[in-house]
């Protein structure tokens, strides 16, 4: 989570994975990919990275 913010802070383009992240608890998961993750990134899954990839 620190080097995501750090990297939206600085501008980058930021992609989150929502099924290529993971915690032991569900509850912080669903907390950090539905809430904190999107304030500083795109949150998309690994069949829309690979639309994202073939799209450019």
């Amino acid at each position: 989570m620190s080097t995501l913010m750090d990297v939206a802070d600085r501008d980058y383009r930021v992609y989150v994975l929502s099924d290529g992240v993971a915690d032991r608890d569900h509850e912080t998961h669903r907390v950090l990919v539905d809430k904190v993750f999107p304030t500083g990134a795109r949150v998309i899954d690994t069949a829309g990275l690979y639309t994202l990839l073939h799209s450019a």
